[in-house]
């Protein structure tokens, strides 16, 4: 039973918001903000990117519902929402804030955490399941190859999931 009520649809939805809401602030950033930023306009842009590549992995994880329903999403969301928030809300309203400054300004490192969990998380999941779907289908399908194609394929398998998950990291 997952600890938070996430499901593919939540997945996609947040997913669509964050891009798009990315999309919508790197354009409001470079554009009418650029002369009121100076020279943090580029870590807008930066608040921007992480909403737009988190998005992307939320549309992604939507296709597998049996992930979308576990801990990645829910951290994700929580995470980017964190993350870029906070960087908008210190860039935009820092001189208004007084004292919420110092609860605003902390919850950026806490979102970055919270979206490197998802992401682990994730990558736990998926990681056990692709394993063992990969030996498990080789076993199945090809009884007398078995024994030669389980090891390549499940070594394959494990690296293009790391491989995946770096990239999805950097």
């Amino acid at each position: 039973m997952p600890i938070f009520p996430a499901s593919a649809t939540l997945a996609w939805k947040a997913g669509a918001l964050l891009t798009s809401s990315g999309i919508m602030a790197g354009a409001f950033g470079a554009h009418a903000l650029a002369p009121r930023l100076g020279d943090k306009a580029a870590t807008w842009g930066m608040a921007s990117q992480y909403m737009i590549f988190n998005g992307i992995g939320l549309l992604a994880i939507s296709q597998h519902p049996v992930y979308a329903k576990r801990l990645a999403t829910p951290l994700i969301i929580a995470g980017t929402t964190l993350f870029s928030g906070s960087i908008f809300a210190l860039l935009l309203y820092r001189e208004r804030m007084g004292a919420l400054t110092k609860i605003v300004g902390p919850s950026t490192p806490v979102g970055g955490v919270l979206m490197i969990a998802g992401y682990l998380s994730l990558g736990m999941a998926i990681g056990n399941r692709v394993v063992n779907s990969i030996g498990l289908l080789a076993i199945s399908q090809h009884p007398v190859y078995a024994k030669r194609l389980a090891t390549p394929l499940i070594v394959a398998g494990t690296i293009l999931f790391s491989g995946s998950i770096f990239a999805l990291l950097l």
